[in-house]
């Protein structure tokens, strides 16, 4: 069970699970309302902050949180199982590439000692984490890409 401060989920989860839901319906393509986003991240962050207080470890947490957003993104688009699947697996992805290279360049390059990142669950904790939800969608831009990259690459071999 984690001990998650109201302060951090507020100031953290929130943030995450609003930029989650926005980079799944970027990687869908989907055109939803701000009234749309708000209320599935209510939602969302209400749930997830439920089951990180759950007494389970903490990699079952993050398979719920995982189904969790696959199922609201299914719920959100027409599109099909598959491709809501491989957008949740861009977003984890982005979502570990983003975390690591933030706890490592916070740690490693500017020498930020490792309690203040690692197991802080606190207001500050949840403020020094902020910047790889920033990481975050660059990631995913980025993915996103390239990907569309490989995909018209493909699609001209294809044609030849």
């Amino acid at each position: 069970m984690l001990r998650t401060s109201l302060g951090y989920i507020l100031i953290r989860t929130f943030p995450e699970c609003a930029i989650v839901l926005f980079v799944g319906c970027y990687f869908l393509n989907l055109k939803i309302s701000m009234s749309t986003l708000l209320k599935n991240t209510l939602i969302v962050g209400v749930i997830q902050s439920c089951i990180r207080m759950l007494p389970i470890s903490f990699g079952i947490h993050t398979i719920i949180g995982m189904a969790l957003v696959l199922f609201v993104l299914v719920n959100m688009s027409e599109q099909t199982f598959i491709n809501s699947i491989m957008a949740l697996c861009k977003i984890f992805l982005c979502l570990i590439l983003s975390e690591s290279i933030y706890i490592w360049l916070l740690i490693d390059v500017l020498s930020v000692p490792d309690a203040l990142l690692i197991d802080n669950y606190t207001v500050m904790g949840a403020i020094y984490s902020l910047p790889s939800l920033i990481l975050f969608v660059i990631l995913s831009i980025i993915l996103d890409l390239v990907t569309k990259r490989f995909k018209g690459g493909m699609n001209v071999e294809s044609n030849k």
